[in-house]
């Protein structure tokens, strides 16, 4: 994909001959260790990343061997929620997880001249519903609000409401 992208995109607007393939590839692997792509983790915690790039790691290891279990835990718990709202199809039992999306700038453009406009900050919260493999997306931009509690429980009470009055039970 790569590749394609560079032999139609890069190469054509800069009215360039590409490469063969044989030779891109060549390029990525020469290098020791072969260049890659590195893929941040979504969400890094506080007190991992602090862990995990501690010189002396003795001091921090009792409180990060308890947070990982507590992150286990959890996992856990959502995890056995979610089975069970399965087990019982949705009918009086959910099981919700939400998210907010990082902030979307509008317009997007890959040229860096329109990087410095004015742009159009978007907002996105998802939820998910775990019973019924369902997801509930709530869009906004900052005309409408920002992304503070007020707007997050906003969407939740929208979601909330949009649920089967035989629903008695809600774990988000």
């Amino acid at each position: 994909m790569l590749y394609r992208l560079y032999k139609e995109d890069f190469c054509i607007t800069r009215y360039i001959n590409p490469v063969s393939h044989f030779v891109y590839q060549k390029t990525f692997h020469q290098y020791e260790p072969a260049l890659d792509f590195f893929t941040p983790k979504k969400d890094q915690c506080f007190k991992c990343n602090a862990y995990n790039t501690a010189k002396d790691k003795e001091p921090l290891k009792e409180e990060y061997d308890s947070h990982k279990k507590r992150e286990k835990d959890a996992m856990q718990m959502k995890q056995n929620d979610r089975n069970r709202a399965v087990a019982e199809k949705g009918r009086s039992f959910r099981a919700a997880t939400f998210d907010l999306q990082a902030i979307l700038s509008v317009p997007f453009a890959g040229d860096n001249q329109i990087f410095y406009k004015l742009k159009l900050h978007v907002y996105n919260l998802t939820i998910f519903d775990g019973s019924n493999v369902e997801g509930h997306c709530y869009v906004w931009d900052e005309t409408h609000g920002k992304k503070g509690s007020a707007e997050i429980g906003t969407c939740l009470l929208k979601y909330f409401h949009g649920l089967p009055e035989t629903v008695t039970r809600l774990y988000i």
